[in-house]
Parts: C-alpha cells; structure tokens; sequence
C-alpha cells in the first residue's frame, strides 16, 4: 500500500495512521506473537517502519524478533539436509516457498549487516549459521532488471563487501589502510558496472528512482564508515577525501532527489531516517576544522542544503525528524559564523 504509485499522495496520512495503530497495539500483540508467519512478517516490517520514524533501538528490537521466529520457521536452513521439516502446530508456517525463504533470509542478512556496520551492533546472524543457498532470481516473479531485482543484487553485493570487512576486523581486531582502500575500490565498481547514477538520473517512476537513491546513498555511507574504522595515532590528520566524496554526493543525491517532480517528502526523507547521517556530520568537522579552506563555503551549502530540506520534509511528514533538522539547523548556524569569521580581515572580527 505505501508503495502504491495511485496512494502517493496519502503517503504521509497512512504512514503514520498505520505506525501509531501498530505502536498502539504493540504491547498486546508482543503477548501474544508466536512462532508463525505472520508474526514474522509484522516484526520484519515493523523493523523497518521504526527506522522510518528515527526510532532505530524500536527497530533493532523488530529485527532480532524476526530472525528469532525466522529461524523457527527454518528460513535459515532452506538448504540444509539435516533439519528435519517441522511446522510445528500452525498450518501457516509452512505457506513459504524455499525460493521466498531464500528471499527472506538475504534480506535479513542484508539488515543485519547495516545494523552491524552503520549502526555499531553485534551481529545477529553470525558468519556459518545459515544453510541458504542465494535464490534463483528468475523465480522471484519480479521482471528481470527491473529496479526491484537490481536493488536485490546490488544491496547483496554491498552485504558480501560489507561481511568481508567485518571479517578482517573481527579475526585482527582492526583492519589496514590498504584492506579499506581494496574494499571502497570494490564498492565503487559496483555502482560504475550497474551505471547506479545514470539509473537513477533517469528514473520515471518514484518507487525506482527511490530504490537508485537508497543504493547511491548506501555506497557513499559504507565508503564513510569503512574509512572512519581506519586508527590513527595522528590526531591532527585530516579526514580523508574519499569521505568527504561521499558525504557530497550522498547530500547531493538528496538534493537531486527533492527536485524530482516525481519526489515526495514520504520517500524522501526515508533516505534519510534509513540511515545515520555521518554524511552531515562528516561535512560539519570538515568546516570547523578548517573554515578558511577552499571548500568550506561550498561544504556550508550542502550542510545548508540539507538542513533546508530535512526541515520542509519534517513539517510535511508531522514533525518526524524534527528534532534532527534542529540539530543541523544548529550547527549550520555556528559554521556559518565561523566562516564568515574566518573571511572577515582580522580588525573586522573584533567590531
């Protein structure tokens, strides 16, 4: 229904009628949820509906439900020869296809390493407990290419990269310069080979042009996060170009984005509450490290740009994210004064 192109405009009004119904009836169904598909299925969604309210502990707590009751329902042993095919008392459970199973499973792995990377959590799915075997697309009954099955492949692609990394810093205990560097070379041909950005360019429906976003926006947020893990004894080094790359671009996508005659503030800000905005953030110490760059006035843009647009979006979807737009609205302030201080010959900052 929330994808609904002929809904688009009651997006907001069903949003948040259908996530305050659902926070209202939380507590009674969490009494009664069981071990069944439905259960599963409504913790899944509701893990990502609280992410879309900012409300990522709420969503963190969905999402471990859902593979609790995933498990049980043996989506994460569709390719296992030695469990045993049980049901157990509910006819439903067994309703899934092994090829919608193997859909659901990825799926879950692909959240659980974002929770993992972006968001600082264990991880939920440790690496060898699974038996799934990745799903034959052709069987998925969505058309071949199409924007939903090229978001499958490629959110899977950033997994695979994603779990390579977590890998070498779980066995080391960090990771090296030059591992990053392999692993963003790694990101980067993924968006290059599948042409993402000409993609999303030209995208004419919402749904695809947000689906393009969201793995713009993905890719620029892993290259960020892979290099901040990068330790330094050097507490005066500056943050790496490559981060500062990205935190324009994925700004610059959202930017594009709120100028689509087929955007709306619904699909929009989602790219936003998905994920943690480092992207701002990394442009905000850029400017107060140093102000008087050549960048700085062209960072403030975009901080401002940013700061402009969560607070239309917020206004437009009841206030959701209000308080982060006042947060960046703060902060833009401050660098605002700071550059133009630092522009000002030094007889004018004292009067």
């Amino acid at each position: 229904m929330l994808l609904d192109a002929e809904l688009r405009h009651r997006r907001r009004e069903l949003s948040t009628a259908i996530y305050r119904t659902t926070i209202q009836c939380l507590e009674r169904w969490q009494h009664e949820a069981g071990q069944r598909l439905i259960d599963f299925q409504a913790a899944f969604l509701m893990s990502w509906m609280a992410a879309d309210f900012f409300d990522y502990d709420l969503s963190w707590n969905f999402f471990r439900q859902a593979c609790t009751i995933g498990r049980h329902l043996g989506i994460f042993t569709v390719d296992s020869d030695n469990v045993p095919v049980n049901c157990g008392d509910i006819s439903t459970d067994c309703t899934l296809t092994q090829t919608q199973k193997r859909f659901a499973f990825w799926q879950l792995l692909q959240t659980d390493c974002l929770f993992r990377q972006l968001f600082g959590k264990t991880a939920v799915i440790p690496f060898g407990t699974w038996q799934v075997r990745f799903p034959e697309l052709s069987a998925s009954g969505v058309e071949s290419q199409s924007s939903i099955q090229v978001h499958f492949i490629i959110s899977m692609r950033f997994a695979f990269v994603t779990l390579r990394f977590l890998e070498l810093l779980d066995t080391q205990g960090y990771i090296l310069e030059d591992q990053v560097t392999e692993l963003i070379l790694e990101l980067k041909s993924v968006v290059t080979d599948w042409d993402l950005e000409r993609s999303y360019t030209a995208a004419a429906e919402p749904t695809d042009a947000w689906l393009y976003a969201d793995l713009l926006i993905s890719s620029q947020l892993l290259i960020i996060s892979f290099q901040q893990s990068i330790k330094t004894s050097d507490p005066s080094q500056q943050i790496p170009e490559s981060c500062l790359d990205a935190a324009r671009q994925s700004i610059r996508i959202l930017e594009h984005s709120s100028k689509l005659s087929i955007g709306d503030p619904y699909n929009t800000i989602s790219l936003v509450s998905s994920y943690p905005v480092i992207h701002v953030f990394i442009l905000f110490l850029n400017i107060l490290t140093d102000p008087g760059s050549v960048t700085a006035e062209g960072d403030l843009y975009l901080t401002n740009c940013f700061g402009l647009m969560l607070r239309k979006w917020s206004e437009k979807r009841d206030q959701v994210g209000a308080h982060l737009a006042f947060v960046v609205n703060v902060l833009n302030e401050i660098c605002r004064r700071v550059v133009y201080a630092k522009a000002l010959p030094p007889a004018q900052c004292y009067t």
